[in-house]
């Protein structure tokens, strides 16, 4: 186990490393990319996401404040048929 506390490691990179059960408390990751990377079972409290951009994303079971995303997609789907007469957007 490596324990980093109080540091800066600014513009560091990961690259094939497995970080199963770790921990990340009060850290900045602005602008940081994750790219082919496992989250699953991950859980994001007190979190800021803003402009925050998912691409390619599996997101099968995600919840968001509770909410299944795939739920959130089909209503705004259907309410975007209802907006533009029954055709998808």
């Amino acid at each position: 186990m490596i324990r980093v506390t109080n540091a800066t490691i600014k513009k560091s990179e990961f690259d094939d490393v497995n970080m199963a059960d770790t921990r990340f408390h009060d850290c900045n990751l602005k602008r940081a990319e994750f790219t082919d990377v496992s989250l699953q079972g991950a859980v994001f409290t007190d979190v800021n996401l803003k402009n925050v951009e998912i691409s390619q994303a599996n997101l099968g079971g995600m919840k968001i404040n509770g909410v299944l995303v795939s739920d959130l997609f089909e209503t705004w789907f259907s309410v975007q048929e209802d907006r533009s007469g029954g055709e998808n957007p």
